[in-house]
């Protein structure tokens, strides 16, 4: 959306509650749900940047973790 990367690699966006549901056409109550949710499943991490401000939500790497595994059970096997 906005192209942000962190020293670290890690993608991230900058946006607020009420700049979501337009985007989405939702209500604000619906995309906390969302957020929280995506939370909960670990595809997003949020920090509040403060109030009325934007939060930065970084976009988890979710291939990470399998690729550590298949490197493990590389190193058992060989």
């Amino acid at each position: 959306m906005n192209h942000k990367v962190d020293d670290y690699g890690n993608i991230y966006i900058f946006i607020t509650r009420k700049e979501m549901g337009e985007y989405l056409k939702s209500s604000s109550k619906t995309v906390i749900k969302v957020f929280k949710e995506l939370e909960k499943a670990k595809l997003i991490k949020q920090e509040n940047q403060g109030k009325g401000k934007a939060y930065k939500i970084y976009v988890v790497d979710i291939y990470s973790e399998d690729e550590q595994k298949e490197k493990f059970h590389i190193i058992l096997i060989g």
